[in-house]
This record gives C-alpha cells, sequence and structure tokens, in this order.
C-alpha cells in the first residue's frame, strides 16, 4: 500500500493536524495527494501540504521508501502517526 501525509493548519488558537491517507499502489502518490488536498480545501482544512510520503506494511504498519511522482520520502514518525490516528486525530 501507499500512503501520503497531509498536515493542515489549524484556525488561529488551534493546532494543525497530520492527515494520513492510505491507498492502493496502482494509485500514484502525486495524484492522489492533490485530490485530498482540493477535497479538503473545500471542507475548511486551511494550508495544506504533502509533509512525507511512500509505501506502508500494514501487518507491521512499517513505513519505506519515498514517493517518485512528489518526490519526498518518507517521515520516521509516520507510522506513529498513522496507528495512533483514531485516538488523537492527527494531533
Amino acid at each position: 500500500m501507499k500512503y501520503v501525509m497531509l498536515f493542515a493548519e489549524g484556525q488561529p488558537g488551534e493546532i494543525g493536524r497530520k492527515i494520513p491517507v492510505i491507498f492502493p499502489n496502482e494509485l500514484v502518490h502525486r495524484e492522489v495527494a492533490a485530490m485530498f488536498v482540493q477535497c479538503l480545501s473545500r471542507h475548511g482544512y486551511s494550508n495544506l501540504r504533502v509533509e512525507s510520503a511512500g509505501f506502508i506494511t500494514l501487518k507491521d504498519a512499517r513505513v519505506h521508501g519515498k514517493s517518485e511522482s512528489l518526490g519526498i520520502e518518507i517521515s520516521p514518525g509516520d507510522a506513529v502517526t498513522i496507528l495512533s490516528y483514531d485516538w488523537l486525530h492527527g494531533l
């Protein structure tokens, strides 16, 4: 599986949040990131950017590699963010 890690800045007085998106290998990092940035922008998220991207092995939540289409690599904390997202909502 592939993933992109988006970051959305919070409103004044709010903290920003990371938003992981996991998707099949058949899709392209750059296109998925662009689609989610556009969609989330329409729903009140601001200053969205892609922080990292790569591949994830869901069995053990191990992240590896990089996105060729975006030209960015994984971040070592991505697996922790993905695993804790349900509880912390990316905060």
